[in-house]
């Protein structure tokens, strides 16, 4: 609101360039700032909070409570768990791909089988293949081999989908245990006196 008043303020002719010239500098850091908080901090940490059982207002009294004390700490963690989704979307690509071609050779030199290697791969990464007016129909291997082929992209999501997950929920639990004071254990906590007994 305030960027969007001082935008206004710009198109007074004789104030407009000069504030224009300060309010960029200002309004990009501020903006920008605004987008990674959406982003990397309240888009993953509100679900989990909701799971957990959180009323509406306690997630937005969390969220402007790690927004305001550890912002830094809670974005690069959110960014980490991010990394580490796409390494494993990486991964499973990776072993879809090396598998499809692996399958390919096998089912043409072994049991002679000839597959249909483009709709084939296309399947296995989940796009659609269409045939041009008028080209021959594929075969009954490669249609069968496309069904099995979307079994395994449905199955490749599943794992990085589930890692996110999972590692958002351990950003959630880690980012409010640091708002809770610890708790000593029996062993930790001072001895109680004894009691005084009359002589």
């Amino acid at each position: 609101a305030a960027v969007v008043g001082l935008l206004l303020l710009t198109r007074v002719p004789a104030l407009g360039p000069s504030l224009l010239a300060v309010v960029v500098p200002v309004a990009v850091p501020a903006l920008g700032l605004a987008v990674v908080a959406m982003v990397m901090l309240v888009g993953p940490l509100a679900a989990p909070a909701v799971w957990s059982g959180l009323r509406p207002r306690a997630v937005l009294a969390m969220l402007r409570r790690q927004a305001r004390e550890r912002f830094a700490h809670a974005v690069l963690l959110a960014a980490a768990v991010s990394l580490l989704s796409a390494a494993v979307a990486a991964l499973v690509s990776f072993t879809v791909l090396a598998g499809g071609r692996v399958l390919l050779g096998l089912a043409l030199l072994v049991a002679d089988v000839d597959l249909a290697p483009q709709p084939f791969f296309a399947a296995l990464f989940g796009i659609g293949w269409r045939l041009a007016p008028g080209a021959p129909a594929l075969s009954a291997p490669t249609t069968a081999a496309l069904s099995g082929a979307g079994v395994v992209f449905a199955l490749g999501l599943v794992l990085p989908a589930a890692v996110y997950l999972r590692g958002l929920c351990e950003l959630f639990l880690a980012l409010r245990s640091a708002d809770q004071p610890p708790v000593l254990s029996p062993a930790a906590a001072p001895p109680l006196p004894a009691p005084l007994l009359p002589p």
